[in-house]
């Protein structure tokens, strides 16, 4: 997204200041020539000599000129499109008080600044800068809510830190290298990582994260081998772990639980089955886990059902309308009242229960995105130039954040990401409800 400069922000700010009107019953104009008549296409209009009439000095309105109304002529109005005021608007989200005022503009600027002003807002807060530790082994983080603390996957090993403290480096407490993924199951209590091809398990505890101990790879359960990804998550009622070994033309996909073995907790093995794609990403919902795959087959997702193990694809292949779907990778799924939301790094889309297409307009991203998360009613597109925030019952844009290079260590956990940035910082991305 291109950055406003300084000087145009100001004005932008300082045009939303002037629509907002102190007192009506001063300004000595006629109801029509308000700010919503001016720019509400669904209101009277006066005439051009009378429009022009409405001008006054300062001394003649005889209050602030920065609260009063300053109209903007039909020439100049008329031949905007409403997509260019909600890009200027965008610009605002993190005004209060400039999105306020254009909130009383007209009806098409309130419905796009309270989208701002009421919903999602995320901020980025600095978790380490400039602290001995090279954020180009950092591969990925979660967030341990209940300590409130973070533990990072590097390619040396794992490491230990206090959440949101930037004079303080994190600590080593385990030797392993190219640790690559990480995850936590039972309420945080269990830690699951892939550290190169093999999936380990460890219990937080015995990590003694406050002791200064350096622990070796022997205190692990080895989980599985020749694993390309895994995710967690809630299915047929339990907590669960998907391992996937991906090859060319298949996948083999391991279901596993966690389970207290002798007062500790490990992972135990429930399934196995077998997927003629090449699966690229993982996620559960209900009795069922939706695969990510390469595209050649069902275009990109594949459902698998717990209770029988059957899978198939999850848009059908007799609607015309799903033709563009073709040669786009997909990224994520989610279920959306009675429709499912389909994202892959082109677009989204909807569609209904029958794998039918659901609406007709699509969802297209401001810059592609290499990865979808979700948190809460909101979808979050992470890619090269930042993240692209939409909601996902209407697609509406919320909110962009710009951070070049940005690349994501770990998925929402308690209203927070973890994501890094080429410049070398850490940053702690806050998920919460916008208030007026």
């Amino acid at each position: 997204m291109t950055r406003l400069g300084g000087d145009a922000l100001s004005s932008v700010r300082s045009i939303a200041q002037k629509m907002r009107l102190k007192s009506p019953g001063k300004a000595k104009t006629s109801p029509n020539n308000g700010a919503y008549a001016q720019l509400d296409d669904s209101l009277p209009r006066t005439s051009t000599s009378s429009y022009y009439s409405c001008y006054r000095t300062s001394e003649e309105l005889d209050f602030n000129p920065m609260s009063s109304v300053i109209p903007l002529p039909y020439e100049l109005t008329d031949q905007i499109p409403t997509e260019i005021y909600e890009r200027i608007i965008d610009f605002l989200h993190t005004e209060q008080n400039a999105l306020s005022g254009c909130s009383l503009v007209c009806k098409a600027w309130h419905a796009s600044s309270r989208l701002h002003l009421f919903d999602l807002y995320v901020k980025p807060k600095p978790i380490s800068r400039d602290m001995g530790m090279d954020i180009k082994r950092v591969n990925c983080a979660v967030y341990l809510r209940r300590k409130h603390a973070i533990l990072y996957g590097m390619d040396d090993g794992i490491y230990f830190g206090a959440a949101l403290v930037v004079d303080k480096p994190p600590t080593k407490v385990m030797n392993i290298p190219n640790v690559q993924q990480m995850d936590i199951l039972m309420s945080g209590t269990l830690v699951v990582f892939r550290a190169g091809r093999d999936v380990y398990s460890v219990p937080l505890s015995a990590l003694q994260v406050h002791s200064g101990n350096v622990f070796e790879a022997s205190i692990c359960q080895k989980v599985t081998s020749n694993a390309h990804l895994f995710n967690v998550g809630k299915s047929a009622g339990r907590e669960m772990m998907c391992v996937v070994k991906a090859g060319t033309l298949s996948s083999t996909c391991k279901l596993f639980h966690p389970q207290n073995s002798a007062d500790k907790p490990e992972m135990a093995l429930f399934k196995v089955f077998y997927l003629p794609q090449a699966a690229s990403s993982v996620q559960f919902h209900k009795n069922f886990v939706i695969l990510a795959t390469n595209g050649v087959c069902h275009r990109g997702f594949e459902v698998i059902d717990l209770q029988n193990y059957t899978a198939q694809g999850i848009l059908d292949p007799t609607d015309p309308r799903l033709e563009f779907v073709r040669n786009a990778k997909c990224l994520a799924f989610r279920k959306v009242g009675k429709e499912f939301l389909l994202c892959y790094d082109q677009f989204a889309f909807y569609i209904n229960t029958t794998g039918h297409l659901a609406r007709d307009n699509k969802i297209y991203w401001e810059y592609p995105p290499r990865e979808v998360v979700f948190h809460e009613d909101h979808m979050i597109g992470v890619s090269d130039k930042g993240l692209e925030i939409r909601n996902v019952v209407t697609g509406q844009l919320v909110q962009t954040i710009q951070l070049d290079g940005i690349r994501m260590l770990s998925g929402v956990t308690s209203s927070l990401m973890i994501t890094a940035r080429e410049n070398g910082w850490v940053d702690g991305l806050e998920f919460s409800p916008r208030k007026a």
